[in-house]
C-alpha cells in the first residue's frame, strides 16, 4: 500500500500547488468560518459533480432501455471525466479538513471490515 499512499501524497501535492496558482489555496483558512467557506463551496460542487455523474447515466439508462444500445464510448468517456471531477473535489475538501485522505480510508476500511464481516462470502 506505499505505492497508493505515495501516489495520493502526490495528487495531493499536485492539487495544491494548481490551486494555489490560482490563488485557490484551501489549505490555511485564517480561521474556523473560513474553513467552513472552503467546505460550504466544496461540498456544493461536490454535489454538482456528482449530479453531472448520475443525469449522463441517467441518459444512458433511458436510452439503452429505449433501444437496447449500450452506451457508446463517449458516454463512457463523459463518465469517466465526470467521476474525476467529483474525485477532485474530495481531495480538496480533503485538503481543506487537513485530512490524510489515504490514512483515512485505511482506518475507515478496517471498520468496514469489521461492519460488514458477516456478508463475507465463504
Amino acid at each position: 500500500m506505499g505505492e497508493l499512499k505515495d501516489s495520493m501524497e502526490a495528487i495531493f501535492e499536485f492539487q495544491r500547488a494548481f490551486d494555489a496558482k490560482r490563488g485557490w489555496d484551501w489549505s490555511h483558512p485564517k480561521d474556523k468560518k473560513e474553513q467552513m467557506q472552503f467546505l460550504q463551496h466544496g461540498t456544493i460542487a461536490l454535489a454538482g459533480e456528482v449530479g453531472e455523474f448520475a443525469n449522463t447515466l441517467k441518459k444512458a439508462m433511458r436510452h439503452y432501455e429505449s433501444t437496447g444500445e449500450l452506451p457508446s464510448k463517449e458516454v463512457y468517456e463523459n463518465l469517466n471525466e465526470e467521476i474525476v471531477d467529483v474525485f477532485i473535489y474530495v481531495v480538496k475538501l480533503s485538503i481543506a479538513l487537513g485530512l490524510n485522505l489515504s490514512d483515512g480510508y485505511h482506518n475507515k476500511m478496517r471498520v468496514n471490515d469489521k461492519k460488514f464481516a458477516k456478508y463475507v462470502k465463504k
